[in-house]
C-alpha cells in the first residue's frame, strides 16, 4: 500500500479549482457584474439628483408647496420610482461629502 496516495477532501468548489480558473471568476465577477451594477447604481443615482434638483428649484421659483404637489402629481409606478429615487440621492452625497470632508475637519 506504498503506492496509494491520499489527497484532502476540500469542501468548496473554488479551492478545487485551479489558480487560473479562479482568476478567471473573481476577474468575470469584478468586471463583468460588478462594474456594470455600479453604471446602473449611478447612473439612478445621477437621475435621483436630477429630480431633487428639479423639485428644489421649482420650491425655490413658485413655493414649496407649489413643488410638492407636483410631486404627487406624478401618481403612477414612475412617478413614484422618480421620488424615491431623488429620497435616496440626497443621502447618498451627504455621505459622499461626509466621507471626503469629514475626516479632514479634524486636521491642522
Amino acid at each position: 500500500m506504498t503506492g496509494i496516495r491520499r489527497r484532502p477532501i476540500t469542501l468548496l468548489a473554488e479551492e478545487a479549482a485551479p489558480a487560473p480558473v479562479r482568476s478567471r471568476i473573481r476577474d468575470f465577477l469584478l468586471y463583468g457584474v460588478g462594474r456594470p451594477l455600479l453604471l446602473v447604481f449611478w447612473s439612478l443615482i445621477l437621475w435621483g439628483t436630477l429630480i431633487l434638483t428639479a423639485l428644489a428649484w421649482k420650491a425655490a421659483a413658485e413655493g414649496p408647496r407649489v413643488a410638492l404637489d407636483a410631486a404627487q402629481a406624478q401618481a403612477d409606478g414612475w412617478g413614484w420610482v422618480n421620488l424615491a429615487l431623488a429620497a435616496l440621492a440626497l443621502p447618498v452625497w451627504i455621505m459622499i461629502v461626509g466621507g471626503v470632508v469629514g475626516p479632514r475637519s479634524g486636521q491642522p
